[in-house]
């Protein structure tokens, strides 16, 4: 599968290169929207089901706060290596590899502080 050839349609070559990530946006949601159902259709009183709808709606906004976080480090790596690595600059591609981990680290111990 050749993704430079130009024969292709630019919007087959966007598709190729995104169905990964839509695919795992898609997976994220149906879990979602399924421990969503789960804590709404549970066995016991109402008044648990709304606590644990509470709980699992908080829980969601953490897992997005969370991968929201992840796109700080890898958003602007991923530009600069594939320029790097287009620019045959291979040292480059590495330490901006390395600059990345470094702030995903940071990122992640403040987060978990």
């Amino acid at each position: 599968m050749n993704l430079s050839d130009p024969a292709r349609s630019p919007w087959l070559r966007a598709a190729t290169l995104a169905w990964p990530v839509v695919a795992q946006q898609a997976i994220t949601l149906f879990v979602q929207l399924t421990d969503r159902w789960l804590a709404g259709h549970g066995a016991g009183p109402a008044a648990g089901q709304v606590a644990l709808q509470a709980a699992q709606t908080t829980c969601f906004y953490l897992v997005w706060m969370t991968a929201t976080v992840g796109v700080l480090a890898t958003a602007g790596v991923t530009a600069t290596v594939s320029r790097r690595v287009g620019a045959h600059d291979a040292r480059g591609a590495n330490d901006a590899l390395h600059q990345a981990l470094l702030i995903a680290a940071v990122v992640g111990m403040a987060g978990a502080v």
